[in-house]
C-alpha cells in the first residue's frame, strides 16, 4: 500500500512541480488594455517590475525578462527581481540563465525561500537530484508551511530512492494543502507535465485509490472520471480493489463507468 501511495504522490508531484514567484497567473484569454509603450529606461524600478509581472502573467516571457533586466540595471541588488528573471528564463527553457539568476537572488537575500525552491527546480530538471534536495530543504527551513516545497522535496528524494523520506514529505504536503494534488500549480509558475495521456490516466487512477482509501469519495470519483476519460486499461479494477470498497455503491460510479471512451 505504501508503494502504491508513493506512486500516486510522485506522479502528482511531477504534475505540480512548482516554481514560485509573486505575480498572479493570468488566464490564456485575458484581455488587457494597451496604450503607448514608453521606453523602458524612462520607467522606475517599481514600474518595470509591475510591467514585467503583467507580461509574465500573459506568458510574454521574453518581454517580461527585458523589463526585469531593465529594472536590475537600476537596482542591481534586488533579489526579488533576480528571482523573477529566473522564472522567465525557466519558462523560456534557458536553464543555465535561470540557474544563474536564482543563485544571484539567493546571494542578495539568503532568506528568500522562493529562490531556493526555484533553484531546486532547475537542479531537479537538470537531474542534479542531491543538489535539488539541498535547495528544497533550505526553502523548507525558511518557510515550512509551503506545501509545494514539501511536494518538490518528496519528488527529488524519490529520485534518489529515499522512499520513506519521500513518503513523509508528500504526506506533509497534503496535510498543509489537501487539494494540492487536484489542481495545477498556483501563482506564477511552471509545471513538468506527464509525458503521455496514458501516464496521466494511470496517475489519476492511482490517485483515486489514495482518495478512496482515505474515504474522500468526491475526490476519488473525480479522479476515476479522469482515468476513464484517459482510457486507463485497468479501470475495471475499481470493482475488485479494496481501496474502492466505499465508493462501489455510489450511483455516480456507475455513470462514470458507463461513459463511452472517445
Amino acid at each position: 500500500m505504501k508503494r502504491t501511495l508513493l506512486w500516486a504522490l510522485v506522479c502528482a508531484a511531477f504534475v505540480l512541480l512548482a516554481v514560485t514567484g509573486s505575480a498572479a497567473q493570468a488566464g490564456p484569454n485575458m484581455q488587457t488594455e494597451v496604450g503607448p509603450t514608453p521606453p523602458l529606461e524612462t520607467l522606475s524600478v517599481a514600474q518595470l517590475e509591475e510591467r514585467g509581472d503583467t507580461l509574465r502573467a500573459q506568458r510574454a516571457y521574453a518581454d517580461a525578462l527585458a523589463c526585469y533586466r531593465a529594472a536590475l540595471r537600476k537596482d542591481k541588488n534586488n533579489a526579488s527581481l533576480y528571482n523573477k528573471a529566473g522564472i522567465a528564463e525557466l519558462q523560456l527553457k534557458d536553464m543555465k540563465g535561470a540557474q544563474k539568476d536564482f543563485k544571484r537572488a539567493i546571494k542578495h537575500d539568503s532568506k528568500l525561500s522562493a529562490a531556493c525552491n526555484n533553484l531546486g527546480v532547475v537542479l531537479y530538471m537538470r537531474k542534479s537530484y542531491a543538489e535539488a534536495v539541498a535547495q528544497y530543504q533550505k526553502a523548507i527551513a525558511l518557510d515550512a508551511m509551503n506545501a509545494s516545497y514539501h511536494s518538490n522535496l518528496g519528488t527529488a528524494l524519490f529520485s534518489q530512492n529515499q522512499v520513506e523520506k519521500a513518503v513523509a514529505e508528500f504526506a506533509r504536503a497534503i496535510e498543509l494543502d489537501p487539494e494540492i494534488l487536484m489542481r495545477p500549480a498556483r501563482g506564477a509558475g511552471a509545471s513538468a507535465q506527464l509525458a503521455t495521456p496514458e501516464e496521466r490516466a494511470h496517475y489519476f487512477f492511482v490517485l483515486a485509490k489514495m482518495y478512496g482509501a482515505r474515504g474522500e469519495l468526491d475526490r476519488c470519483l473525480q479522479c476515476l472520471e479522469k482515468a476513464k476519460e484517459g482510457n486507463y486499461p485497468h479501470i475495471n479494477d475499481v470493482y475488485k480493489d479494496k481501496d474502492f470498497e466505499a465508493v462501489r455503491q455510489n450511483p455516480r460510479l456507475q455513470e462514470i463507468m458507463a461513459k463511452p471512451v472517445n
